[in-house]
Parts: structure tokens; C-alpha cells; sequence
């Protein structure tokens, strides 16, 4: 996808920029983990991959829709999505702290590995969208360059005005 796909298409862009590589991540994590812990690895990793996935996700549409509607708030919003996503992700870990269908430390590494692929696709979706071209700069310098070295124009001969006329 060229920078100006993404452009025309945000969700896309994010769509494959995020979701798609945390999404294959949490499933690389989630068979490895099955293999090393048994059914808890893989339940444990395939759920913090999923959390990233929903709580990244959603703060991206929650604060896409609502900076369109409130445009002088996005930092504000997205602090506030930082606080809703560190309070759910509490109340989450509150829930399965003594389970033992899931795995922590495979959940743990799961998730960390989620938010990193996450944050980096994020970097490359921004980077794209906002890579401007570089001036081309004539090394010879400017082409209507003034010939007074104190850069202002000559004043105009009144005598050369009326000879062209």
C-alpha cells in the first residue's frame, strides 16, 4: 500500500500497519507458548495478544471518532484513553490473577511483544503518511538572485524607462 492509499483510507492503513501484525505475533506467541506450557502458554498468549488488540483498538476508533466531533480536545481524549485502557487492563489482570488456565508469564510476553509490534506499526503508518518530499535545492543558489550584493534591486533609470517605450 503506497502512502497515498493510506491516506485515502486511514482504517486500512492501520488495519494492515497494526492489526494484521499483532494479530499473526499473538498466534506465533500462542504456538510457541503451547508447546512450552502446555494449553495454559497458548491460552495465556493468545489472550494478551488479544487484549493488545482490543485495547489498542478500540482507543484508536474510540479516539478517532471523537476528536472528529470534539477537534480542540485530541490530547486530552487520548489521555483519557491511556486511563481507560490502564484501569481496564488492571480490573483484567484483578480477574484472572489466580487462574490457572491461563499462564501469566505466557500472557505477560504475549502482551509486551503485542504492544511493541502495535507501536511500531503505528510509527511506520505515521511515517509514511506524513513523509513530505524533500526540496530539491539548486546548488548554484537562487536563479533571480539580485546582482547588489546587499541583495536590494537596483533603482530604475527614468532614462532607460523612456528609451524602451
Amino acid at each position: 500500500m503506497s502512502a497515498g492509499q493510506a491516506a485515502g483510507q486511514p482504517a486500512l492503513g492501520a488495519a494492515r500497519s497494526t492489526v494484521l501484525p499483532t494479530v499473526l505475533v499473538g498466534v506465533v506467541l500462542a504456538v510457541v507458548s503451547g508447546v512450552v506450557a502446555g494449553w495454559p502458554g497458548a491460552v495465556g498468549a493468545g489472550l494478551g495478544a488479544a487484549v493488545v488488540v482490543a485495547f489498542f483498538g478500540l482507543d484508536l476508533l474510540a479516539l478517532r471518532s471523537a476528536s472528529r466531533r470534539f477537534p480542540d480536545a485530541p490530547v486530552q481524549l487520548a489521555l483519557l484513553g491511556y486511563l481507560a485502557k490502564l484501569v481496564g487492563l488492571g480490573v483484567l489482570l484483578w480477574l484472572v490473577r489466580d487462574s490457572a488456565a491461563i499462564d501469566a508469564t505466557a500472557f505477560a510476553v504475549a502482551a509486551m511483544a503485542g504492544t511493541a509490534v502495535w507501536l511500531l506499526g503505528q510509527i511506520r503508518l505515521v511515517g509514511r503518511l506524513v513523509r513530505q518530499p524533500a526540496p530539491e535545492l539548486d546548488p548554484a543558489g537562487p536563479r533571480d538572485a539580485p546582482a547588489d550584493p546587499a541583495g536590494a534591486a537596483a533603482p530604475a533609470d527614468p532614462a532607460d524607462l523612456e528609451a524602451t517605450s
